[in-house]
């Protein structure tokens, strides 16, 4: 009788999302906090929610969402071959991108272009903590908390107005999690791989991340050649510049030694061009240094706690544990129980050995590693492109947190260190919610969020464009 209750709630307040966003999100965070058997749908409301707020975005300066509704105001009504031919902002061999626009801006959709990629990003998030944290058989109190941490950290004023970058970063963030955790080396795998090398350049940075850890897995040694590129980001810069100085002449019509080039030489831009406009506005921007301040202490935190790990393996020290504990069976084990907890995430639980869960974890820590020191590598560019990678960091970042609060072998300062994220979190908020405050018409949004459906949006434009062909 209960859980047809909890289940008919979860219902209602999905009903309630997708009629007024902004109630059903508040609901669906009660909801979750009452009831952890329906976590996905209660997900689902919160990244619906913040998709719709940024589908009802109102600028009040030239911010790059501003650029992006202008770039698609020059894709409107002409053929998929001349927007192609465009290259406003160096787009012109970003064909998922150009094919993203056009197909929504050619439907009257273009408040989907950022509402999209906010729902990608934050429903990636709440589901790889609630997966890891439901499949570690963690407290309710731990998954909630980094829940919170998640929502305040992750710059949503960034996320809104970005558009490309961190979605694609996370989309092959996310087939690496699919591919080594869930073990899930399918179709969409494959496409979560090569379509965000299409979407923005920059993304053959993660996919090169992961073919070197890929590699590193199978050298006994990896973890100190890990170590020793963490201690080589000083030198990335003066690297860079060598690249640059190597390649600044050479052009080539192969698309992944041209996006390698262009990559190479935009990195070296953000390092040396410190006199451009943008770049005195930015070092001269109070919020931005603390922003990067915080940020970076984020990174540090985060690496500290994965080389702990390291450091108990080095030492014989299983850092997972060896006992067994009571997880979700999700993929991991066969054979179920039902199990009253009201301290573990879930209601219906099964025996599996603990370290099963860290050990297909393993890879993709290594992985959030590499992300976590490109990061720092960022730190001394003028433009605040640090943040992107640390948005990755931020988006998985459930992962190392759980684990370390389910450990009970490893070294107890990790868990100290996780209350850093703590700290860190609301002050992280205040700084993207000022410019949220200062460059968003606050009101108007919140009242096209209160009566904006997308869904009967979407329908009647589709409708629209079927009955012009009717016609």
């Amino acid at each position: 009788m209960i859980d047809k209750v909890k289940h008919h709630q979860a219902l209602l307040i999905l009903c309630i999302t997708l009629l007024c966003p902004p109630i059903g999100f508040v609901l669906a965070f009660i909801g979750l906090c009452r009831d952890f058997d329906h976590w996905k749908t209660y997900i689902f409301c919160i990244a619906w929610g913040l998709a719709v707020f940024a589908y009802c975005y109102v600028p009040t300066v030239e911010t790059d969402m501003v650029r992006y509704f202008q770039y698609l105001d020059q894709l409107k009504g002409i053929p998929l071959s001349e927007a192609a031919a465009i290259d406003r902002f160096g787009h012109q061999r970003n064909y998922s991108f150009i094919y993203y626009c056009w197909v929504l801006t050619n439907l009257g959709l273009d408040r989907l272009v950022p509402a999209i990629p906010v729902f990608f990003i934050y429903y990636t998030g709440l589901y790889v903590t609630f997966r890891v944290g439901t499949d570690l058989g963690a407290k309710r109190r731990d998954i909630l908390t980094y829940v919170g941490i998640f929502l305040l950290t992750l710059n949503f004023f960034g996320i809104e107005n970005n558009v490309r970058n961190v979605s694609a970063f996370c989309m092959i963030t996310l087939a690496v999690f699919r591919g080594s955790y869930l073990k899930k080396k399918d179709l969409w795998t494959l496409i979560l791989y090569i379509f965000p090398v299409f979407l923005h350049t920059s993304a053959i940075i993660f996919l090169i991340l992961r073919v070197v850890v890929g590699i590193l897995q199978h050298i006994k040694c990896r973890y100190q050649l890990m170590f020793a590129f963490l201690v080589s980001i000083p030198a990335i810069p003066a690297v860079l510049r060598l690249l640059y100085e190597s390649l600044r002449y050479l052009t080539s019509d192969n698309l992944v030694i041209h996006t390698l080039i262009n990559v190479i030489k935009t990195a070296n831009a953000y390092y040396t061009l410190t006199d451009a406009e943008w770049a005195v506005a930015a070092a001269q921007s109070g919020s931005e240094q603390a922003a990067k301040i915080l940020y970076s202490v984020f990174t540090l935190t985060a690496l500290g706690i994965i080389m702990l790990h390291w450091f108990a393996r080095f030492r014989n020290v299983k850092p997972f544990g060896t006992r067994v504990k009571k997880c979700l069976s999700i993929g991991l084990g066969a054979g179920q129980a039902a199990v009253s907890n009201q301290e573990s995430a879930t209601r219906n639980v099964t025996t599996v050995p603990f370290e099963s869960v860290a050990e297909r974890l393993s890879l993709f820590l290594d992985y959030e590693f590499f992300v976590g020191g490109l990061t720092l590598a960022m730190v001394p560019m003028v433009m605040p492109e640090y943040w992107r990678f640390v948005s990755v960091i931020i988006v998985f970042g459930g992962v190392f947190y759980l684990l370390t609060k389910e450990n009970t072998a490893g070294y107890p300062i990790a868990k100290k260190l996780l209350t850093v994220f703590l700290i860190l979190a609301p002050l992280c908020a205040a700084l993207w919610g000022r410019n949220w405050i200062l460059y968003t018409d606050g009101v108007q949004t919140l009242l096209h969020a209160l009566i904006c459906n997308p869904i009967v949006i979407i329908l009647a434009k589709l409708c629209g464009i079927s009955l012009e062909f009717l016609v």
